[in-house]
């Protein structure tokens, strides 16, 4: 199974990511996301942090998690190199991502793109028997 695909869209950018567990498709958004940037398998693992989102709903959290991502490079000047550890949980409804990231500073890396903002446009989160697809368009 592929991890991510991009989708024509016609002003913006729209991509597909794919896991067997949403845990899994949401990492691979966020290495669609940050593709946007940079090559992310190229981007050495000097650095780990953890990260920590939530949201009322899936969507919010996915939003929220892939804002993540953007601050991260726009403010903190860091490219991902990969997620692990990720834990998708519900309590009192509202849904908890944790996860493990390893990555480095955007300065050694060429980059090759920019974002604007991620957006509920079009926006899907499905789940089935042993499979997860998010869709998500990104303002460019």
């Amino acid at each position: 199974m592929k991890a991510y695909e991009f989708l024509e869209h016609t002003a913006d950018a729209k991509f597909r990511a794919y896991g067997t567990s949403m845990e899994e498709a949401f990492g691979n958004a966020a290495k669609a996301v940050t593709s946007m940037y940079v090559d992310y398998n190229k981007v050495k693992p000097k650095t780990a942090k953890l990260l920590s989102v939530e949201g009322k709903d899936l969507k919010e959290l996915l939003l929220s998690f892939l804002d993540f991502f953007i601050l991260l490079v726009e403010v903190d000047g860091f490219f991902l190199h990969d997620i692990k550890d990720i834990r998708i949980t519900r309590k009192k409804g509202t849904y908890h991502l944790n996860a493990k990231i390893t990555g480095d500073t955007a300065e050694h890396y060429p980059s090759h793109g920019s974002i604007k903002a991620i957006t509920y446009n079009e926006m899907q989160v499905k789940k089935g028997r042993g499979r997860a697809e998010l869709q998500v368009v990104v303002d460019i």
